[in-house]
């Protein structure tokens, strides 16, 4: 998670005046969290989804491409409406609702059993 906070650092400070070597920080550390992003969930589909890895992963993978698709026409229309400040606050805002996501998966998680799953 405190990696998940400074992407959302980078992000919030490209909103208040970028300079050319941040941005391109900044896309390095997207480019090396995406690779192990989908590194590991690729492997955490093949092991959820034993019985039928193929489907696991096709289905991933679609989810990915239809991203890659959807993506680049969103964050131009954010563009056109917010500007470039506005992008990056919105991408602030996702990166910290994805932080508080993760951080409410984690205390599901962890969370002793019901008296009821014992039975």
């Amino acid at each position: 998670s405190n990696i998940l906070l400074a992407c959302v650092q980078v992000f919030a400070s490209l909103s208040v005046g970028a300079s050319l070597l941040i941005s391109i920080a900044s896309r390095i550390v997207l480019g090396i969290g995406t690779l192990l992003v989908n590194v590991s969930c690729m492997a955490m589909a093949g092991d959820i989804h034993q019985q039928d890895r193929a489907w696991a992963t096709g289905m991933l993978n679609t989810g990915n491409e239809m991203g890659y698709m959807i993506g680049p026409v969103l964050g131009a229309m954010l563009y056109a409406a917010l500007g470039f400040a506005g992008v990056c606050l919105v991408g602030s805002a996702m990166l910290l609702l994805n932080a508080a996501l993760l951080g409410f998966g984690s205390l599901i998680s962890s969370a002793p059993p019901s008296s009821a799953e014992e039975e």
